[in-house]
């Protein structure tokens, strides 16, 4: 952020590029992603697969039979963003995610929007200083000419 001739001007914030595989191979291409929104998208897909009940630390797990179908719509998920919805065909060479890339995708999004949290969480102002707004300050008064 930076301030002139009383502008704000705000810095590019929340895109990222990503890319599998090695350079040049058949979709290796780098694919850029709203950081904020696609995290949220996940969250919304994630949670379809967690149960309702928290655990002692206050996680909620997949069950373990819902495992496959989880790791299958991550894949699916992310080889959306890459541009390969299924509809088109792939080039020649082209190697889909692995349960591995896409969870390592999903953790490396999810750094990147815990980057960004300070700037969507509300923060509370610090209370004033002042003594007529201090919980702290009392206010005596002095009767003039009253004998003690």
């Amino acid at each position: 952020m930076s301030q002139a001739n009383g502008i704000i001007r705000i810095g590019r914030k929340g895109k990222k590029q990503f890319a599998f595989g090695d350079e040049g191979a058949p979709g290796s291409e780098p694919f850029t992603v709203d950081v904020v929104e696609v995290f949220q998208e996940w969250v919304v897909i994630d949670d379809q697969f967690r149960t309702t009940e928290e655990d002692a630390e206050g996680s909620r797990s997949i069950p373990l039979e819902e495992l496959a179908q989880f790791n299958a719509a991550a894949q699916a998920f992310v080889e959306k963003l890459r541009g390969n919805d299924g509809t088109e065909e792939v080039p020649d060479g082209y190697q889909p995610v692995t349960v591995a890339e896409a969870r390592d995708f999903l953790a490396r999004l999810r750094e990147q929007y815990d980057e960004l949290a300070d700037f969507f969480r509300v923060k509370s102002r610090p209370e004033p200083g002042s003594p007529a707004t201090s919980a702290e300050t009392s206010v005596r008064f002095s009767v003039e000419g009253a004998e003690n």
